[in-house]
C-alpha cells in the first residue's frame, strides 16, 4: 500500500501520531464518518479509504457491498453518494454514512 492509499492519508506528505495513527498538522481536517469523528489529510477522500476507516477489519475480498452517502460537503457538492472508485472534496465537520450490505 503506497502512502497515498493509506486510509488516513489523503494528500502529500501524510505525518501521523504513531500511537493513534491519527494525522497530525494544518491540513488535517475532521470529517465525521458513522457518528465518530476522524482527523484526515489533504482535501479530497475515495470511496475505499472512507470504507476502510469506517470498516477496518474487512478484507478487499469479502462479499461485502458499502454505500457512502454524504452531507455538509463544499460549495461545489454539498450532498450526495459516492460510488466505488469515485472522490469527493471535503469539508471540515463533513459528515458521511458508510452502510455495508453482504451480497448474496
Amino acid at each position: 500500500m503506497n502512502e497515498r492509499d493509506h486510509p488516513l492519508a489523503i494528500g502529500r506528505g501524510p505525518s501521523y501520531d504513531l500511537a493513534t495513527q491519527t494525522p497530525q498538522g494544518d491540513d488535517a481536517r475532521t470529517i465525521v464518518i458513522n457518528g465518530q469523528p476522524r482527523r484526515v489529510l489533504g482535501d479530497e477522500v475515495s470511496h475505499d479509504q472512507l470504507v476502510r476507516l469506517a470498516y477496518p477489519e474487512t478484507r478487499p475480498d469479502s462479499r461485502a457491498s458499502f454505500t457512502v452517502t454524504y452531507s455538509g460537503g463544499p460549495l461545489g457538492a454539498p450532498e450526495g453518494i459516492l460510488s466505488p472508485f469515485d472522490r469527493t472534496r471535503i469539508a471540515s465537520g463533513e459528515a458521511f454514512n458508510v452502510a455495508v450490505t453482504d451480497k448474496s
